[in-house]
């Protein structure tokens, strides 16, 4: 009998006949259960969907549109959500067991440590609970018994923080059978290289063996086994069994290079390697620290008389926008204790990571304007956050003729405060800014120590430069303040209390010039979009379907200021689509219609 690949119940009946082809009083009975396949949740609709930011995506692609990634392991299959994030889905019948993986996503951008919790509910009650993931945690898997459930929801929680919390639900699948890692194979065995010594200019074969799959290499850079290669240093090669979308966890095998070719003779201490060619220019710099080589970026924000640095992925001497010191650093990623992170080498390690990199003797870490932390022997000695007394005078932003920065005490915090004028001189008036603007580069500073003591304030970062202010449940209006409005709709707080006028500031302009505008809308296709940014930076544009689904994007190198852009979209058939705008620090999404 052929199996029954139906979803129904099949039965049938088998009669006897004797000898003379009569009917014998017996009758077979047989009954044949359906056999299900495995249904990824991806090709079903959801009863409800909830997502406190960005979309839910069951394209491959994670809640930004990128593609899935957990702690540097991409994906090809499976949901891609924010916390805060609820999906539900009617469970069909005939299914036992609820398989798949859970990550936070490395996100495609500078997250911080945001870490976030996954459940799963069945008909309302909790049957799984993964505990706090960060960026830097493996896929979880999880295989549940749906014990006839029918209603099943996808929940995912912020746990430290609400901002950069992506997450992926990976080959969420309804089956027959239990797994532990929805299918994913065995990681791959008798990892060898042969010879595992060479010298420069002779080849090593690497073999490995998948019981389930096939080999790759080097995220994809190779595929099968053997695979010859021909390094001119000493380098570890990764490989992962690949079954369909499902990915087994990684083995390595290392080929060590004999000769001159290629050495790490030229990796000492304070030697430049090159030049990162971005906003002027960055020297890439070898340092000796913690007993390893590190290659780091130099920077300066405190002060040319300080040594500060961030550190970066060697990976970064291949990259196309690095000029070399000398063509041949190319081959020497393997000198460095870290080499491989996320954006091209751009993601640097910490203390906590793999090699660790912990803060050196003589240096403090700290954090730029855009979060990227950097080490310094800059050192902030005289003022901390204890002497950052009510209304001290922390700087001025040199726009118009200059608005002062003072720190303001109200709700028990400190605030940094934009002093205006609008009503008199002799009424206490100003608008709360993010303290991170004290580290723009219009702002003079007081003291330039201020710089380091943006994390003492109870708004930090925010749009536009720093410049939004909070809302109302951030910042509730002091007592014996109340709120009005500039002529150009800024929030500011005033001690005058003789009506709710519309304010002006003495022909000194605070309009905040919006950080993204599209015209016209409607359009036949043909868009303008004005991009405001603070510095020189990649502007990333995708125009998506209303479902997420990206129809069309673009990078450009944005200079400060008002970047005007077109953007043509004739070819895309009439209806409402959005775009979703990000310079690496802030991010815009506008609904527009194509008539």
């Amino acid at each position: 009998m052929n199996p029954n690949n139906s979803n129904n119940l099949r039965t049938a009946a088998i009669k006897f006949r004797d000898q003379s082809n009569q009917l014998a009083d017996k009758i077979l009975n047989i009954t044949q259960s359906a056999t299900l396949g495995d249904k990824l949740l991806t090709t079903l609709t959801p009863t409800s969907s909830y997502i406190e930011f960005g979309s839910v995506n069951t394209n491959g692609l994670n809640a930004y549109g990128d593609g899935l990634n957990i702690n540097g392991q991409p994906y090809t299959q499976g949901i891609g959500t924010h916390a805060n994030s609820t999906i539900a889905y009617t469970i069909p019948s005939g299914y036992a067991y609820f398989n798949g993986l859970v990550g936070r996503d490395f996100a495609g951008c500078v997250c911080g440590d945001a870490t976030v919790n996954f459940k799963v509910k069945l008909n309302g009650s909790v049957a799984f609970n993964s505990g706090a993931m960060g960026k830097n945690t493996n896929a979880q898997g999880f295989s549940i018994p749906l014990n006839g459930a029918t209603q099943l929801e996808l929940i995912v929680e912020p746990v430290n923080q609400n901002w950069g919390d992506v997450a992926d639900w990976i080959n969420p699948t309804l089956s027959q059978n239990s797994s532990n890692s929805s299918g994913a194979p065995s990681p791959p065995t008798s990892v060898l290289a042969n010879p595992a010594t060479i010298n420069v200019n002779a080849s090593s074969s690497l073999t490995a063996t998948c019981s389930q799959g096939t080999a790759s290499w080097n995220n994809g850079a190779a595929t099968g086994s053997p695979y010859t290669v021909s390094p001119t240093t000493t380098t570890t090669y990764d490989v992962k069994c690949v079954l369909g979308s499902n990915i087994s966890s990684t083995q390595n095998v290392t080929v060590t290079v004999n000769g001159s070719g290629g050495s790490c003779a030229p990796v000492t201490n304070l030697a430049v390697m090159g030049t990162w060619n971005v906003a002027g220019g960055f020297q890439l710099v070898t340092r000796d620290f913690n007993g390893a080589k590190w290659l780091v970026q130099k920077t300066n924000i405190n002060g040319s008389q300080y040594d500060e640095f961030t550190v970066r992925g060697s990976e970064m001497l291949q990259r196309s926008d690095v000029t070399l010191t000398n063509s041949t650093y190319n081959g020497l990623i393997n000198c460095y204790a870290w080499q491989y992170s996320g954006y091209g080498g751009l993601v640097g390690p910490n203390a906590n990571t793999t090699p660790a990199f912990p803060t050196p003797s003589g240096y403090n870490l700290y954090n730029a304007v855009d979060g990227t932390p950097y080490y310094s022997n800059y050192v902030s000695s005289t003022y901390s956050c204890a002497n950052l007394s009510n209304d001290l005078f922390m700087g001025t932003w040199n726009v118009g003729s200059g608005y002062e920065l003072r720190t303001r005490h109200f709700h028990n915090n400190k605030w940094i405060t934009q002093k205006i004028n609008i009503n008199g001189s002799q009424y206490d008036e100003f608008t709360v800014r993010g303290s991170a603007m004290m580290q723009r580069s219009d702002v003079t500073l007081a003291n330039s120590q201020f710089y380091n003591l943006t994390n003492c304030y109870g708004w930090i970062y925010s749009n536009y430069g720093n410049l939004a202010v909070p809302d109302a449940s951030t910042f509730p209006t002091p007592a014996g303040y109340q709120k009005l409005l500039t002529t150009d709709q800024t929030p500011y707080f005033t001690n005058w209390s003789s009506g709710s006028r519309m304010g002006y500031v003495d022909n000194k302009s605070v309009e905040e010039i919006p950080f993204l505008k599209v015209s016209p809308n409607p359009s036949s296709g043909l868009f303008k979009l004005d991009i405001n940014l603070d510095r020189d930076l990649i502007i990333n544009i995708a125009l998506t379907d209303a479902a997420g689904k990206v129809i069309k994007d673009k990078s450009v190198i944005g200079k400060k200021g008002v970047n005007s852009l077109e953007f043509d979209a004739t070819s895309s058939p009439a209806g409402m689509y959005l775009f979703n705008v990000n310079d690496g620090i802030n991010q815009e999404v506008k609904k527009v219609v194509i008539k």
